[in-house]
């Protein structure tokens, strides 16, 4: 009753100061409290819109549309859409929203065995597992097609963009896109990891069984090039088998003589040929709702709403050692 009552009071500041616009807010912040109180009184899990912004000065909200705050004045910027990021925070004490969407079997890729700390937050999170929406399956593939884009670094809007590799963990299944917007958008490949020109294939036979972790994409916020989104959607499998050296040398060789085929003794084709795509950098994911020079912008379901997490924990903690 003491939570309601606080929301309560909020409200009625809130419409003092700000209406009209106050209005999605309170429509926001009454539905939360009827969550709450359909919940039993335990706050529901949250899967609204939660954005980084920064413009020099970190600027976060929670609310369920993100502004991005630019010379004095809130703009709206873009929402999460269906494909949503898995929480991948490394704390042990989340680890059970892992464990929702996806478990370690013994002989495929370990998707907990890499973390990164975001610079902006200081957390630590699983990469493979934020960028999956959704399960995560271990999964033997065998008589399909396997895609991946790479070529030479370059700069896109003004930023330096490194060379991407034609064997890595992460490959499309399937066909290839048939242009730069499909497999930018699905793929949810941002300009700043990958300017693209050439695409490498691997043509798994029946008869080869290749293990695998296999999800759906999820959606991608840039942090370097400041305004791109990406939705994801597409099909993906995370593979370690193609690590060996043999591969590498293979792909790097039909590389060098500009594209053709090589079969391996196990009869596995490696295909490497030019995209052919036209218009692949600095123009794909950028709509009416990006705000040029605003700096970074990036979803915290990784972060920062992961970040909020740990605090409820350590705080219910105190609590409860205080009671004691």
């Amino acid at each position: 009753m003491k939570q309601l009552s606080s929301e309560f009071k909020e409200l009625m500041i809130l419409g003092d100061k700000m209406i009209p616009e106050a209005l999605k807010e309170l429509h926001a912040k009454l539905d939360h409290i009827r969550k709450i109180i359909h919940a039993g009184g335990v706050p529901p899990h949250d899967t609204a819109t939660t954005l980084l912004a920064q413009t020099g000065q970190k600027v976060i909200s929670y609310a369920e549309e993100a502004r991005l705050i630019e010379t004095g004045a809130a703009k709206k910027i873009v929402r999460a859409g269906k494909y949503q990021q898995n929480l991948a925070n490394a704390d042990p004490n989340l680890v059970g929203s892992i464990k929702e969407v996806y478990k370690h079997e013994a002989g495929f890729p370990d998707l907990m065995k890499y973390t990164v700390a975001d610079k902006a937050t200081g957390v630590t999170y699983y990469p493979g597992i934020a960028a999956a929406s959704g399960p995560i399956k271990n999964e033997i593939l065998h008589g399909e097609t396997l895609f991946r884009a790479f070529g030479p670094g370059g700069m896109t809007h003004g930023t330096e963009v490194g060379t991407s590799n034609a064997i890595g963990a992460f490959w499309g299944r399937g066909k290839p896109p048939k242009n730069a917007a499909e497999w930018r958008r699905l793929c949810a490949v941002l300009d700043e990891w990958n300017r693209n020109g050439w695409l490498s294939m691997v043509h798994i036979p029946e008869n080869v069984k290749i293990p695998a972790c296999t999800s759906v994409v999820s959606e991608q916020f840039s942090k370097k090039i400041a305004g791109q989104y990406l939705p994801g959607g597409a099909k993906q499998a995370v593979v370690e088998a193609f690590f060996e050296k043999q591969v590498k040398d293979i792909t790097n060789q039909l590389y060098l003589k500009g594209g053709g085929k090589a079969t391996l003794p196990n009869g596995v084709v490696i295909e490497v040929r030019q995209s052919g795509w036209k218009g692949i950098n600095g123009k794909i994911g950028y709509g009416k709702t990006a705000i040029p020079g605003a700096g970074v912008v990036e979803r915290l379901g990784v972060t920062e709403r992961q970040s909020k997490a740990v605090t409820q924990v350590a705080q219910a903690a105190v609590k409860l050692e205080n009671s004691n």
